[in-house]
């Protein structure tokens, strides 16, 4: 791996949550340009992150922390 590409991949995160200095911003755009085995690491993390934000949580029943407890106390008492 060459060293712009580690460089790269160090601050990957904070690129993607856009949470670097416009320089650096920048330095990563400019490495992605030319590096297409980072441009490609890259889409696919941010295909990751578009799938888990759609991705719906579930909700869990109001009464969840009561079944619970009541499964685990008839558990025990066997």
């Amino acid at each position: 791996m060459k060293n712009d590409c580690v460089k790269c991949f160090q601050r990957i995160s904070e690129y993607l949550d856009g949470e670097l200095e416009d320089k650096t911003c920048h330095e990563i755009d400019e490495h992605l340009r030319q590096c297409a085995e980072c441009r490609e690491y890259v889409d696919s993390l941010r295909k990751t992150i578009q799938l888990c934000k759609g991705t719906a949580m579930e909700q869990m029943p109001i009464d969840i922390h009561d079944r619970i407890r009541s499964k685990i106390l008839e558990l025990l008492c066997m």
